[in-house]
């Protein structure tokens, strides 16, 4: 009976935990930019190029200003964009310490994202879909 018991427990373990996977993964991430930006849409390698600083200009050779969200939701976000926060944090400072790019602007959270994309010029930003203002105009959604 006790053995019965531990595989009733662990299947219902595995079934919360498969759950939980499941409403993780459906928390939408929106990818946005600064209204000034002519893209309109851009894929998940673009955006990875953009956040590991390899891509720095819009097709418009405009400047790019990489703002990263520091709320919680980074990890899920470079997860969906085949990396990790601590992959990218590496990056980051290759390049400050190479000269060759200047590692994104930490925000705390999505509404101060939000703001700060609204407000600069040529900015991208990454927010949970709930917190997209039309302040600001989606490009991805991962």
């Amino acid at each position: 009976m006790k053995n019965v018991s531990n595989i009733t427990i662990r299947v219902l373990a595995v079934l919360t935990l498969l759950c939980s996977a499941t409403i993780m993964s459906s928390a939408q991430t929106a990818v946005i930019v600064n209204k000034s930006v002519s893209e309109s849409s851009l894929d998940a390698g673009t955006v990875k190029n953009i956040y590991s600083l390899s891509q720095t200009k819009w097709s418009d050779g405009s400047k790019i200003t990489v703002v990263a969200n520091e709320d919680g939701s980074e990890e899920a976000f470079y997860s969906a964009l085949g990396s990790s926060k601590s992959k990218m944090k590496k990056t980051w400072l290759k390049a400050k310490l190479t000269g060759e790019g200047t590692p994104p602007e930490s925000e705390s959270s999505a509404a101060s994202v939000v703001a700060k994309v609204a407000s600069t010029p040529g900015a991208i930003g990454f927010v949970p879909q709930s917190a997209v203002t039309d302040a600001v105009k989606v490009v991805a959604t991962l």
